[in-house]
């Protein structure tokens, strides 16, 4: 095997084949195990693939998607159903599912949308801690999802040591090179160890600190 085709391939691991209107097929892979099931970004930049071939419109971008996880999926065959639920003059609204058998694994809602001119200010600075080279985590086996993404996590103390803030980052980008896009996106926002195990909120900016997207992950509700 050539060392290209032992690289993974992110829009490969991600693609879904089109098997009826507005449904798609595919295998979710055990390289994106997190342990006992299948990463969360990985499964939202599946859900969020179907969506964008069902818009089919290239000026419509990705704008925002919320994700509900219902039950835990098996490395196996799946299925995204996706329903338009309205397209006006620049916003598509959409809903999907994403089922195995009978199980819904997913429900989720985005939105479409051609690029907007503003004068509001949309914006938040990239902390000083991303120039700084953290400390190597050490001590644990890789989890199968690392060997997809390159970079380092950037911590300021171990793990469960007690010590630290409730904070990680990571110069990140998938392990083969491809143009970044919503999809790319909406996987990192979920490709990093947890900061917090009840909730968290996550940033993502290009290297010169433009403000790409922004994410929120509750795991508890009250």
């Amino acid at each position: 095997m050539s060392d290209d085709l032992a690289v993974p391939d992110f829009d490969a691991d991600t693609a879904v084949a089109l098997v009826g209107e507005h449904r798609y097929g595919a295998t979710l892979l055990e390289t994106w195990n997190i342990v006992d099931g299948p990463n969360g970004g990985y499964l939202a930049a599946i859900i969020a693939r179907a969506m964008t071939e069902s818009v089919a419109d290239p000026r419509r971008g990705l704008r925002s998607l919320t994700v509900h996880y219902l039950a835990r999926p098996d490395f196996d065959d799946f299925e995204v159903v996706v329903d338009v639920l309205r397209t006006g003059f620049s916003v598509s609204s959409l809903s999907a599912t994403l089922r195995q058998r009978d199980r819904t694994i997913c429900s989720a809602l985005a939105a479409f949308s051609v690029p907007w001119a503003s004068t509001a200010e949309w914006s938040t600075s990239m902390p000083a801690t991303a120039r700084e080279p953290g400390i190597e985590l050490t001590g644990r086996e890789p989890l199968p999802i690392a060997g997809n993404w390159q970079g380092r996590p950037i911590v300021d103390a171990p793990f469960f040591s007690g010590k630290g803030t409730a904070r990680i980052g990571q110069w990140i980008r998938a392990r083969k090179d491809r143009p970044l896009d919503a999809i790319e996106l909406v996987a990192m926002s979920d490709a990093l160890p947890p900061a917090g195990f009840a909730g968290e909120d996550g940033a993502m900016w290009s290297a010169d600190g433009t403000l790409l997207a922004q994410s929120r992950q509750l795991a508890i509700a009250c």
